[in-house]
C-alpha cells in the first residue's frame, strides 16, 4: 500500500513556476540573475538603467501577477497592467532605474511574484553639473542642454557650475568637448579638488556657423551630458531680379543678376529656376536653360557679405533664350521666400544665318540655315543678279513654303531651328550669276540677307 500513497502524493504536488529573470545584455545576450542585483555607481541626481527580461521558459502558460521594485532610489520601468499572461517561450522587458538622491550605499527589493532579489547601488561623493538660464538647474543624464534656437553666426553663453554637496571634498579630472558649434570658455585647471559645500564654475559658448540643429557630448570625467541647440538662417536682405543689357530675342545669351539691397549677414541656400511657357501652345524649347551647368536649375550659396549671387564668383548667371518666342519666368526660392522676374522673347521674323550656294552645269543649289521662333515661316523669295549687276528675271522667285515648313514643325521639339535647300534651274551657263539675296517671310514679318556674291 505504500507505493500507491507515494504515487497519489506526488500527483498532488503543485507544480513549480517556470519564470525566469535575466540581464540583457549587449548583442541581446541573456544572463541569469542570481538573488542579488546590483546597479552600476551613479552620482546623485543622475540615474543608471539596467535592463531585465523575464521569461517563460516552462510549457505552459504563466502569469505575472506582481513585479515592482522597492526601497530608497528604485523603481521598475515599462512593466504594463498586471495580473499579466505569459506564454511559454515569450518574455517581457523591464528596465530596473536607480537614480539616487544623495550620496552612500543604497539597498532594495526586486519582487518577481514570489520570488525577491536584493537591490544594492551606491552614489559616490561627485561633482554635480548645473547651469543657469533663469536660475540654476541641475543637469542629468536623463535630458539635455537646450541653448535654444538663436542665428547662425552669433554666439549665445551659458554659465556652468560644478557643484560639491558633500562633506568632504571631491576631485574632477577631466571636463572636455569635442570640436564643434559648442566650445569651453575659460575652461578650469583640472585635477581639481573642490572643497566640500563648493563649486567650480565655467562657461560654454554655443557659436554655429550655419543653420541647422547641432548637439555635443560634454564629458565630464566618466560621465556623459548631451548639449543642444538650433541655429536658423536670418532672412534674405531685399533683392532684384535685374537683366542687364538685354536683347529679349531668340539665340542669344543673356545674364541675370540677383543682387541684395544690403550685405548678407548669413549664409543661404538659394535655388535658381526657369521654367518656360512656349507662344501659342508650341512644343518646349530644350535650349532654354543656364549655361553654368546646363540645366534649368542652379543651387547658389550665398555667404554672409555677399552683395550678390554668383556662379564661381561671376555674378552674371548666363542663360541662353532657345529659338522659341515665349516666356521665360525666373524662380529664385530660398526657405518660404519666393520671387520672379519673366523674360519675354516676341515672335520675330524669321532668321538667316548661313547661307551656301553650289554651282553645276546647269542648276543653282541654295542652302539655307537659320531659325523661326514663331514656327510660322510661309514664303522664300529670291533675288538674282547677273555679274554686271543686273536684275534677272524682272524680280524676285516666290517660293510658298507654309505647308512645307507647318508640317516639319508639327514634328519637331528641338526649338525653332530649320534648314532647307532649294534649286533652280538655269537657261544658259550659271557662270553668268553671280549674286543673290534672300528675303524669308512669318506671320511677324520679314528678314532679307544681304546681298550675297559667289
Amino acid at each position: 500500500m505504500i507505493p500507491a500513497l507515494l504515487f497519489v502524493l506526488l500527483l498532488a504536488a503543485p507544480v513549480q513556476a517556470e519564470l525566469s529573470l535575466f540581464y540583457i545584455e549587449t548583442n541581446n545576450k541573456e544572463t541569469p540573475v542570481g538573488t542579488r542585483i546590483t546597479a552600476p555607481e551613479t552620482v546623485s541626481g543622475e540615474y543608471s538603467d539596467l535592463l531585465l527580461r523575464v521569461r517563460n521558459t516552462g510549457s505552459a502558460n504563466e502569469i505575472i501577477s506582481a513585479f515592482y521594485a522597492n526601497g530608497s532610489g528604485f523603481r521598475l520601468l515599462s512593466v504594463g497592467a498586471l495580473p499579466a499572461l505569459l506564454p511559454p517561450g515569450r518574455n517581457m522587458d523591464v528596465r530596473l532605474r536607480f537614480q539616487p538622491t544623495g550620496s552612500g550605499s543604497f539597498s532594495g527589493t526586486l519582487y518577481l511574484n514570489t520570488t525577491a532579489f536584493f537591490l544594492s547601488g551606491r552614489s559616490p561623493e561627485a561633482a554635480t553639473l548645473w547651469f543657469e538660464r533663469g536660475g540654476w538647474q541641475q543637469v542629468t543624464n536623463s535630458g539635455e542642454v537646450d541653448f535654444g534656437r538663436v542665428l547662425a553666426n552669433t554666439t549665445t553663453t551659458l554659465l556652468f557650475a560644478l557643484r560639491n554637496p558633500s562633506p568632504v571634498a571631491v576631485r574632477v579630472s577631466s571636463l572636455l568637448l569635442p570640436p564643434g558649434p559648442f566650445s569651453l570658455v575659460n575652461p578650469p585647471t583640472l585635477p581639481y579638488e573642490i572643497p566640500a559645500a563648493a563649486e567650480l564654475r565655467f562657461a560654454i559658448e554655443y557659436a554655429p556657423l550655419r543653420g541647422g540643429v547641432f548637439r555635443a557630448n560634454l564629458l565630464l570625467d566618466q560621465r556623459t551630458f548631451l548639449l543642444a541647440g538650433n541655429a536658423y538662417e536670418p532672412p534674405l536682405p531685399e533683392f532684384s531680379l535685374d537683366f542687364p543689357s538685354a536683347v529679349h530675342a531668340s539665340a542669344r545669351q543673356q545674364a541675370l543678376q540677383v543682387r541684395f539691397a544690403a550685405p548678407m549677414q548669413g549664409n543661404a541656400v538659394i535655388r535658381l529656376a526657369i521654367a518656360f511657357e512656349p507662344l501659342n501652345g508650341m512644343p518646349d524649347d530644350p535650349a532654354v536653360l543656364f549655361l553654368a551647368n546646363g540645366t534649368r536649375a542652379l543651387t547658389l550659396q550665398a555667404k554672409a557679405g555677399d552683395e550678390a549671387l554668383t556662379w564661381n564668383g561671376d555674378p552674371n548667371l548666363l542663360f541662353q533664350t532657345g529659338t522659341t518666342a515665349g516666356r521665360l519666368r525666373f524662380t529664385l526660392t530660398h526657405e518660404t521666400t519666393t520671387r520672379t522676374a519673366d523674360f519675354v522673347i516676341p515672335p520675330a521674323p524669321p532668321a538667316l544665318e548661313k547661307v551656301a550656294i553650289t554651282r553645276t552645269l546647269n542648276t543653282l543649289s541654295v542652302s539655307l540655315l537659320g531659325f523661326d521662333n514663331a514656327r510660322t515661316m510661309n514664303a522664300v523669295a529670291f533675288t538674282w543678279f547677273h555679274k554686271d549687276g543686273s536684275l534677272i528675271g524682272g524680280g524676285p522667285i516666290v517660293s510658298v513654303v507654309e505647308s512645307l515648313v507647318a508640317n516639319y514643325f508639327r514634328n519637331y521639339s528641338n526649338g525653332g531651328g530649320w534648314v532647307a535647300q532649294f534649286s533652280f534651274p538655269v537657261a544658259g551657263s550659271p557662270e553668268n550669276v553671280t549674286a543673290l539675296e534672300i528675303e524669308a517671310f512669318n506671320s511677324a514679318g520679314s528678314t532679307k540677307s544681304q546681298r550675297v556674291t559667289f
